[in-house]
């Protein structure tokens, strides 16, 4: 596969449905694979950089942060998880990030959200999508894009200073190499892991606690914050995992900072989308954007055509 040229056919062709064969995905995931098996768990990364929380699906969107913050062929970024459930194009969003990780490995990042695990996507959509569009091979693709996901990494250490992961902190991760150490692939997150993918700040919390709402891992509070910063030797907590009305959200005096980057998520709220600019000063900035148009009619079957433009 022209890998490149298929990157180009979606950033040209626009918030539209294509239409994969299953070897074309599968040649995608096994690439892939490889390239985040060859990278640790724990990345570390430099400015400047663009950083993006959930996507869920909404693959117009992800077209318009390419767009207004940079096309991924000269911009570099980081997404800290959760691509797909919920919206109608949770495969667009993940394939064509999955590509432009192949392409450009080193200035692309996908961090593994809590919708990167079978037991959530299995329930919220992304199962369901394969099943719709692939009838008879969707066992075998859901398979391979669960293999995948075991594979991505956890977490990201920016500019020495600044710590990005999904979900947040927990009573367990002592340090940094705590993160480093986890072994992958991780099928179903445990321990630390889970904490990562799942944990969220609350300004009522105290320390840690249980989160009964979510079911799972930890709410932790300021004084949390303030002392895992000391003890891993970052300033900054960077996530997503929560929609945020205004697209992004301050915590413990800004040492954490939540983004969410699917806008018109939450109907009721009318979410914007936000995306995080960090320069190599460690200076951070905000674009926030209203969701585009839903993509709300399927383009045509159109396999030959990109298998004629992009293998």
């Amino acid at each position: 596969m022209d890998i490149m040229a298929f990157i180009r056919a979606h950033l040209v062709g626009g918030p539209r449905e294509w239409d994969y064969s299953p070897e074309q995905l599968l040649q995608i995931h096994s690439a892939v694979k490889e390239v985040f098996k060859s990278q640790p768990t724990l990345l570390h990364i430099y400015a400047p950089i663009k950083i993006c929380g959930d996507l869920h699906g909404q693959y117009n969107d992800l077209l318009q942060i390419f767009q207004n913050c940079g096309w991924p062929y000269n911009t570099r970024y980081l997404f800290l998880g959760d691509y797909i459930d919920r919206g109608q194009c949770s495969l667009e969003v993940i394939t064509l990030l999955f590509a432009c990780k192949v392409a450009f490995p080193n200035d692309l990042y996908l961090l593994r959200g809590n919708h990167e695990i079978p037991q959530i996507n299995k329930g919220y959509g992304f199962w369901t999508e394969l099943r719709v569009r692939y009838p008879y091979k969707y066992n075998g693709l859901y398979n391979s894009f669960s293999s995948v996901f075991a594979e991505m990494p956890l977490a990201a250490v920016v500019n020495d200073s600044m710590l990005a992961l999904h979900g947040g902190i927990a009573p367990n991760l002592k340090s940094l190499k705590s993160i480093s150490n986890l072994a992958r692939p991780i099928d179903d997150p445990t321990g630390l892991a889970e904490d990562i993918l799942w944990s969220d700040p609350c300004e009522k919390t105290k320390g840690f606690v249980k989160n009964v709402e979510r079911g799972c891992s930890y709410l932790f509070g300021e004084d949390a914050v303030r002392e895992a910063c000391d003890r891993l030797g970052i300033k900054t907590i960077i996530r997503a995992h929560q929609m945020i009305e205004k697209g992004y959200q301050f915590f413990a005096k800004g040492k954490v900072v939540t983004i969410f980057s699917a806008p018109g998520y939450d109907p009721v709220y009318d979410n914007v989308g936000a995306v995080m600019k960090v320069d190599d000063n460690s200076r951070i900035s905000f674009f926030t954007f209203p969701a585009s148009p839903p993509i709300t009619k399927k383009i045509p079957r159109m396999a030959g055509v990109l298998s004629t433009n992009v293998d």
